[in-house]
């Protein structure tokens, strides 16, 4: 009978160190591959482009694809499954549509407000719509690109992490992974984007974490079609102020 429970406090033992030992891995991976996230953010925005601006365009979307790929690697060490990320289900479209109502309204309101006391000296330049082909451009590398792969970086791979790491799935590991997306954007930008992208994230994160039926898709659709917004409200502003 002792031996028994020997054997069962043993085993229960064994199981809460490599529960530790998992956590701890996981913030070493997770430390790794954002770091790595950051070098390959700012070493690309640090090499000048010149020539085609289609060229410029294709090797910034073709780069975003390798920004992601510690990511990738990570969530593969992890042994977690890539397939898994892409279920879906019929709350595709309610999910997508209150993110993006909630982001995409602040955002423009904002950015609204913004122009009105603080008028832009356009001076003798001027502003076009820009052609149908740009649009539909800008709308599929949005989504398909942009969208997919940092809502794979942030909301699969970074808060599943967390989630992992601190042991539940609630809103401080939304806020925490929010502020970290935030903070990436001050690599290669401003602290009114780091705001913006924070925002983003604490609405998807939040979304994401409280309701099970929110997928990744779902995410990616709502973060694609934001971006997508605010690139459209910026160059109607231009053309009609």
């Amino acid at each position: 009978m002792e031996d028994t429970e020997t054997k069962e406090i043993k085993e229960t033992k064994k199981l809460k160190e490599t529960k530790t030992l998992s956590k701890q891995t996981n913030i070493e991976i997770l430390i790794f591959v954002l770091t790595i996230h950051c070098l390959l953010l700012y070493g690309f925005d640090a090499i000048p482009l010149q020539g085609n601006i289609w060229v410029q365009r294709l090797l910034e979307t073709g780069y975003k694809f390798v920004v992601a790929l510690p990511a990738v690697i990570g969530f593969l060490i992890q042994k977690r499954k890539i397939k898994d990320v892409f279920s879906n289900n019929r709350h595709f479209w309610k999910y997508s549509l209150v993110i993006l109502l909630i982001t995409s309204s602040v955002a423009t309101g904002y950015t609204l407000l913004f122009y009105c006391f603080n008028p832009v000296d356009t001076g003798d330049m001027e502003f076009q719509m820009p052609k149908a082909y740009t649009i539909i451009y800008y709308l599929v590398t949005d989504i398909l690109v942009t969208g997919l792969l940092e809502e794979f970086v942030f909301r699969e791979f970074v808060l599943g992490t967390l989630n992992d790491i601190i042991g539940q799935k609630g809103i401080p590991e939304a806020v925490l992974s929010a502020v970290i997306f935030g903070l990436v954007h001050l690599v290669n930008g401003n602290w009114e984007q780091v705001a913006f992208a924070t925002f983003l994230g604490l609405v998807l994160g939040i979304t994401k974490q409280k309701y099970k039926d929110c997928t990744f898709l779902s995410c990616v659709l709502a973060h694609g079609m934001y971006n997508f917004i605010n690139y459209m409200v910026g160059n109607l502003i231009y053309l009609f102020y």
